[in-house]
């Protein structure tokens, strides 16, 4: 039976760039959405230029990156500072559903694009702004990214080991959180729209999306007056827990024991060794009190046998364990590939091919469908004379007079 594809027939006029509007636009695009990505040759997105490229040679269309965000968009070029694009933007905004920005607050009305403008020419449009930390308060206009705002929203206080200063993570959460934040609140204004005929403007801010990963230090503070710092790779509520060396090259598991019930199992996974009968480790206060201690016999285990290995006995007894995956780990993970997570994609004009990530749910009706990510300008000639209607020779006017750039 064909699975027709959720969100077909459903336009996004797509201004996002980098990461955080291109996340949610990807989405939208994999289940059918006609994405018309909107860049030109004086502001194209940075994240044409985020390594890795194929086989190493930079160019606007080799960004494996670039290519993993934005498969099954449309992409064309319109030079936006021109009174032509313009017009010629809010054509096409007047014949979609959705529009999406992550610029800047204030950047759309400078370019005469504000929601109340927008809204007078489309009722009906759902105007989605990702931002930093929002439209208004204090700091609206400081410039975002995702590291930054995953430090502001305390992540990377709690990050790290004691005694020691804070350390960044090189992954951007909160743009990852804001863009998925930003399809759950389309789709929810998408069924407003249904019962009601109405559009509306939706301010998402990746700072909020952010702050509820923390919220039980956020709570401690707010209740008890206590700022909790680094935790190293301890759990108050858990021990042994950490990370333990395995036999082999930078191999790593990680440890979870909540219980005295799994701390049982865990030493007859162990061969019931001497060391973990003595009556103070029979409780989680007891070894908490011991813990470095404890720690150093869990790692002289763990140390003599493969993390699979590890992992695997821990696992039968119904412990916690878990391999610390590196790239390999993950693209050979057995339960990954049997959900077909990462995709070859066929037919890139640049790459030929190119990886992406499937949806982290699966429907039983609708699946998305990952076609290649958008080369630059590639769609021009469609979406200018199939979508708007223009002639051949109002094309090429366009871009003589550099409006299509």
């Amino acid at each position: 039976m064909e699975r027709k594809a959720a969100l077909k027939g459903l336009r996004i006029v797509d201004f996002s760039w980098q990461v955080m509007g291109p996340v949610c636009t990807k989405y939208l695009a994999d289940f059918g959405a006609e994405v018309i990505k909107i860049e030109s040759s004086r502001a194209f997105d940075a994240a044409r230029g985020n390594l890795p490229y194929r086989e190493g040679i930079p160019g606007v269309d080799r960004s494996c990156h670039y290519a993993w965000l934005n498969t099954g968009k449309r992409s064309i070029t319109l030079n936006l500072k021109t009174p032509q694009g313009i017009e010629v933007v809010k054509k096409l905004i007047s014949l979609s559903d959705v529009v999406v920005e992550n610029f800047t607050p204030g950047t759309m009305e400078k370019l005469g694009l504000s929601y109340d403008t927008l809204k007078q020419i489309n009722p009906g449009l759902i105007m989605v702004r990702l931002s930093g930390v929002g439209q208004d308060g204090p700091y609206r206009l400081m410039p975002a990214l995702g590291n930054f705002i995953g430090a502001w929203a305390g992540l990377h206080n709690v990050f790290g080991l004691k005694g020691r200063e804070p350390i960044i993570s090189y992954l951007p959460h909160s743009d990852y959180l804001g863009g998925h934040a930003g399809v759950i609140a389309i789709l929810a204004s998408l069924l407003y729209r249904r019962k009601t005929g109405q559009g509306q403007c939706l301010d998402i801010s990746m700072l909020e999306v952010t702050v509820p990963l923390i919220a039980p230090f956020l709570l401690d503070y707010l209740v008890n007056q206590r700022d909790t710092g680094p935790l190293d790779n301890k759990s108050e509520a858990a021990c042994p827990h950490g990370i333990y060396r395995c036999a082999g090259q930078d191999r790593w598991c990680a440890i979870s024991i909540f219980s005295d019930e799994e701390w049982s199992n865990f030493v007859k996974a162990l061969g019931n060794p001497g060391w973990a009968e003595e009556p103070g480790l029979q409780s989680l206060a007891g070894r908490k009190a011991q813990e470095e201690a404890l720690d150093r016999e869990v790692e002289a285990w763990t140390q003599k046998q493969s993390v699979e290995e590890v992992v695997r006995v821990l696992q039968a007894h119904g412990v916690a364990a878990g391999i610390v995956a590196n790239g390999k780990d993950l693209w050979e993970d057995p339960q990954l590939q049997s959900r077909n997570f990462v995709r070859l994609v066929e037919g890139h004009r640049e790459l030929n091919q190119h990886y992406s990530a499937a949806a982290s749910f699966q429907m039983s009706k609708t699946q998305p469908e990952l076609k290649p990510a958008c080369c630059f300008g590639q769609d021009n000639e469609y979406v200018f004379t199939q979508i708007l209607g223009m002639s051949d020779v109002e094309f090429i006017q366009l871009l003589e007079a550099g409006v299509i750039l």
